[in-house]
């Protein structure tokens, strides 16, 4: 049964919805950090779909409050984006919160994250968070602290849109330089057509977020390559060729 789980990060009270397994066992554990506008019903529903495929899933608070979207989104993860340390630690703070759930194996987790989110779930794999994987939906992918040998202990999935105003394809490419040279596990997959926030998460629709739209054949590949990309790194199941096919 889903639930609301208080804890705290730097003296902010923080509350995280949480969503066990519906297979009622120990099963392996998802993160997800939503883009700047929080918890939505939207992203709670994610979390709530990928429990009834047997994850256990805590949604973490990055804000301790409700978001005031008359004032923007730079006003809500400003002070992440300009203090990635920051949103490494406070990330790890909604990564223990999952960790220490009776219901989640603590030995298989992946992080996944949206917009901001997805930017803080990367800025995770590059502090050298063991964890199984890490997926960024239409996440921003720059750092003032780019991985070095050793530091990513995960795979990573990096899913992108090609006419994303917010993250260029100059950015996609010097991320793909950073990861070369940090010798990660890491695929990149990009969508023909399709915008920043082309889940919908983040969006506020064409009319005052025409740089960020939902597009639904992107939301919906996405969202089958990242449940592809759970079962290769939980289960060991590669898609393998057969009879030259």
């Amino acid at each position: 049964m889903a639930k609301f789980i208080e804890y705290s990060h730097n003296g902010l009270g923080l509350t995280g919805y949480f969503v066990p397994s519906a297979t009622m066992t120990k099963a392996p554990g998802i993160l997800i950090v939503p883009a700047w506008l929080g918890a939505t019903d939207s992203i709670k529903l994610r979390a709530d779909r990928l429990a009834q495929l047997g994850y256990s899933v805590f949604v973490a608070d990055m804000f301790g409050k409700p978001v005031d979207i008359a004032a923007g989104p730079k006003s809500a993860v400003g002070p992440f984006r300009a203090d990635r340390l920051l949103l490494r630690q406070h990330v790890r703070a909604g990564l223990e919160v999952l960790v220490q759930q009776p219901e989640c194996d603590a030995a298989r987790i992946a992080a996944i994250g949206y917009c901001f989110g997805g930017n803080a779930i990367l800025e995770l794999a590059r502090d050298g968070a063991n964890l199984k994987g890490f997926v960024s939906f239409h996440g921003e992918l720059d750092t003032p602290y780019p991985a070095q040998v050793g530091d990513i202990k995960g795979k990573l999935l990096v899913l992108a849109g090609d006419d994303d105003p917010v993250v260029p394809f100059d950015e996609i490419s010097a991320f793909r330089d950073e990861m070369r040279a940090a010798e990660a596990d890491f695929e990149i997959t990009v969508y023909s057509g399709a915008k920043h926030s082309f889940t919908g998460e983040g969006s506020l629709g064409a009319a005052k977020t025409p740089e960020a739209v939902l597009n639904v054949q992107a939301d919906n590949r996405s969202w089958q390559r990242m449940l592809n990309f759970f079962s290769e790194i939980f289960d060991g199941n590669h898609y393998q060729r057969s009879n030259g096919i």
